[in-house]
């Protein structure tokens, strides 16, 4: 995995104004990564994929209803969901996977990936030149991988 990564303090203090990188993963695969305090709030993502794309719109705003679009073969299907906290499903499966005794998901090292990920991108950054990352162990997904996902879907109804 290698990236390339901007960050800005156009406003001095602690906090980043803003960040971009390119990330390149095996096989050819690619992800650009944009944030920024300095435009217009909005929470969104959006995935291209060889057969079409995935667009969520208030994707991690639990106040407010999410938007799907995705388009298959020039197919274009939406749905709308009903705001639910996604923070608070996490934090409950959180909790209850501790209660219960069984290892959660994401991994550690899931998460030891994420922070590899985010300290090469201010690295980049600080040197001018892309990053480069040896690969780790490929994280396999347990059968409760999913237990956050549904549980926050299962509290969206669609509209």
């Amino acid at each position: 995995m290698a990236m390339t990564g901007r960050t800005s303090r156009r406003y001095g203090g602690d906090v980043d104004e803003g960040a971009v990188a390119l990330i390149r993963f095996p096989d050819e695969r690619l992800a650009h990564f944009h944030s920024s305090f300095g435009e217009e709030p909005r929470s969104a993502f959006t995935i291209f994929g060889e057969e079409g794309s995935i667009h969520v719109l208030n994707a991690f705003t639990p106040t407010l209803p999410s938007h799907l679009v995705t388009v298959k073969r020039g197919e274009r299907q939406e749905q709308t969901f009903e705001p639910t906290d996604e923070y608070a499903a996490v934090l409950a499966y959180f909790a209850d996977a501790i209660r219960e005794d069984r290892q959660p998901e994401p991994s550690g090292i899931e998460g030891l990936q994420d922070t590899r990920l985010i300290e090469a991108i201010y690295r980049s950054s600080r040197d001018g030149r892309p990053v480069t990352l040896p690969r780790l162990a490929r994280v396999e997904p347990s059968p409760v991988d999913n237990d956050v996902r549904r549980a926050s879907i299962e509290g969206r109804q669609a509209g």
